[in-house]
């Protein structure tokens, strides 16, 4: 005789959800570097007498990017800057093995760690070619997004800068997708709608497009566009929330200088450097000053 036991033993069926492919984080660590090699060969075909060959990483954290950056043979310079130390403690994405050192790059490479706040100034960080802010704008107080944007279109003035940061339109769709947060208490959140507890904003695709008018209006020497990564497509066919990483390539005239500052340069210093790393044929070991 059958029983109800049998229907009671039988596994739990699983749901498997969508997720990201890649994971979001390294989907934006290929784009930027993608773009970066892009915006390189554009130069290069161009005959162009500014070469791509510096990257300052703003908010770099663990140095992730810049471990995808070292594979770019054309980088001669990767500043990393977070205002967190500890970051750089037992790093081990931006340690060169043996081979790494030795090897015979294009250009020889040195990644240097620098601790700061992005919203001050450093003169060691005044010509870099290409400036990167992966996710770290909201890491900041929205009251003091001007100091960042001072420092970084009005004193570094590179000629590219990459910011990206979370789309909020997305967010329903990434909690839904992340079994981890299901069952987590987001009271700790400063916004329980936030992706991260330590974010103090998240912006909609149009506050996002807002801000980067106000930058475009008071740096008239850059334009930008709107890009992104990371969708889910069995939940947002039709892309009506648009992609869940927004990305914003601020481009410098090419015919705009850059403007000098009144003051001695040399005598902005504000960063604390920690170390450098050498990839390629041996540097002279030249060392920024602390």
């Amino acid at each position: 005789m059958k029983t109800n036991s049998s229907t009671e033993l039988s596994p739990p069926i699983s749901i498997q959800r969508p997720r990201f492919r890649p994971p979001l984080s390294v989907q934006r660590y290929l784009y930027v570097c993608s773009l970066i090699r892009h915006i390189s060969e554009n130069h290069q075909q161009q005959s162009s007498s500014s070469i791509i060959e510096s990257v300052a990483d703003l908010g770099s954290g663990c140095c992730r990017l810049a471990w995808y950056l070292k594979r770019l043979p054309f980088l001669r310079y990767i500043r990393c800057l977070d205002l967190n130390v500890d970051c750089f403690e037992g790093n081990t994405y931006v340690v060169p093995s043996t081979e790494e050192r030795y090897a015979d790059r294009l250009c020889p490479l040195q990644i240097e760690l620098y601790q700061g706040d992005v919203r001050q100034n450093d003169y060691r960080f005044r010509h870099i070619d290409i400036v990167t802010c992966v996710e770290m704008i909201e890491h900041l107080p929205i009251e003091s997004l001007d100091s960042f944007a001072a420092n970084v279109f009005d004193f570094i003035q590179p000629g590219y800068v990459i910011v990206t940061t979370p789309n909020f339109d997305y967010n329903e769709l990434c909690r839904s997708n992340d079994n981890d947060n299901d069952d987590v208490q987001r009271d700790h959140y400063r916004d329980p709608r936030f992706r991260d507890s330590d974010h103090y904003f998240e912006f909609t695709r149009q506050e996002f497009k807002h801000w980067c008018d106000q930058i475009q209006d008071k740096y008239p020497r850059y334009k930008y566009r709107l890009s992104g990564v990371g969708r889910l497509r069995s939940l947002d066919p039709d892309m009506k929330r648009g992609y869940a990483t927004q990305i914003a390539i601020f481009k410098r005239k090419t015919d705009d200088n850059v403007e000098q500052q009144q003051q001695p340069i040399e005598s902005i210093q504000n960063y604390h450097h920690v170390r450098t790393h050498y990839f390629g044929q041996p540097w002279s070991r030249w060392k920024p000053s602390s």
